[in-house]
């Protein structure tokens, strides 16, 4: 059939050990990943023909990051504490960033520096350029809180997060 629709239930290769989740999702550079946290995997799966392409061995991946526009190499969160640097044709990959406390999203810009949102206790996007130390953190530490006066530069439970092609 030449359905549209994408089915990642009917990718998975054992129909025993189907997940009931796609934790992440990132497209670019003709390809479609598909992060399974508790399964230690992520599909890469072709965006014009809807095929499997290959499965990755990664441990607990979620958010995703192009590192590249021909995704050639992706940036994954693992285990919500590190972020590794993955070649998608081989899954070989090596840690660029570790010790991260609950991260829920990351971005990439073109000057390849990595925004973080992290949740508790630091509530803020955190900028790395080439080096492991942050160079920016955006938002209040500790954020804001759910009830109260308004708190302007602290955030909540970021998460999603994405730089547009200006930048921002």
């Amino acid at each position: 059939t030449d359905s549209p629709d994408l089915y990642p239930r009917n990718l998975w290769p054992d129909p025993k050990g189907k997940p009931d989740r796609v934790d992440g999702l990132l497209a670019g550079g003709g390809m479609i990943f598909l992060s399974y946290t508790r399964e230690n995997a992520i599909m890469v799966i072709d965006a014009k023909t809807g095929k499997l392409q290959r499965t990755l061995s990664v441990p607990a991946p979620s958010f995703m990051a192009l590192r590249n526009e021909a995704a050639r190499s992706i940036y994954v969160v693992s285990g919500g504490t590190d972020v590794l640097c993955i070649t998608t044709q081989t899954g070989t990959g090596a840690t660029r960033l570790k010790g991260l406390s609950n991260v829920r999203g990351i971005a990439r810009d073109k000057a390849d520096h990595l925004y973080v949102a992290v949740r508790d206790p630091d509530q803020q996007v955190i900028v790395f350029g080439t080096e492991q130390e942050p160079y920016l953190k955006i938002g209040r530490k500790g954020g804001r809180a759910k009830l109260g006066p308004w708190t302007p530069d602290g955030m909540l439970e970021p998460a999603g997060i994405t730089i547009d092609a200006e930048g921002k």
